[in-house]
């Protein structure tokens, strides 16, 4: 019965040893396996091309063209279009892949209107006599903005001076 126990422990030290061994390459594996995917985590990224400036009304823009490079993985979803008919800034989602680790890569692009207003004039050329008053309004037919439509034209109430510097072709004797 001696010897009977003495195999008993042999064995049970022989299968704690074991579970020990096992146990521990789980864990190694383990911490590897979160090691190798934090590396991918890391490396994977979005370089953009400078311009972020998005013209206002721009038809059909794809977000994807404001991407220089990727590295790391490959892009697997992003905001796949850009609302145009507003300015301001709008936020961009990007998310790169590489195996089974994803990265969500956030940018903002700002919608600009850079477009001057298109102003229609009556008469190309006017002549007033000196002394004449001349409103320069009487001669505007309209001012069409590509985001404001059609502008209409408020006076300065507060009877403000302007001045405007005129280039003329003068005879004077």
């Amino acid at each position: 019965s001696a010897i009977y126990n003495k195999k008993k422990i042999k064995i049970k030290f022989i299968i704690a040893m074991l579970l020990i061994t096992i146990c521990s390459s789980i864990t190694t594996y383990n911490i590897c396996a979160i090691k190798h995917r934090e590396e991918i985590f890391n490396s994977l990224d979005i370089t953009f091309k400078e311009v972020k400036a998005i013209e206002y009304g721009t038809a059909n823009y794809d977000p994807i063209d404001l991407v220089e490079e990727v590295t790391g993985g490959e892009i697997v979803s992003y905001t796949e279009s850009i609302d145009t008919s507003s300015t301001g800034e709008k936020e961009l989602i990007y998310v790169v892949k590489e195996e089974d680790v994803s990265k969500v890569i956030k940018i903002n692009a700002v919608v600009v209107d850079t477009t001057k207003p298109d102003i229609t004039i009556g008469e190309e050329n006017i002549s007033i006599e000196e002394g004449n008053d001349y409103n320069t309004m009487d001669n505007i037919v309209s001012v069409v903005d590509n985001l404001d439509g059609d502008l209409e034209y408020l006076s300065d109430d507060n009877n403000d001076t302007a001045h405007y510097s005129v280039t003329t072709d003068l005879d004077v004797n």
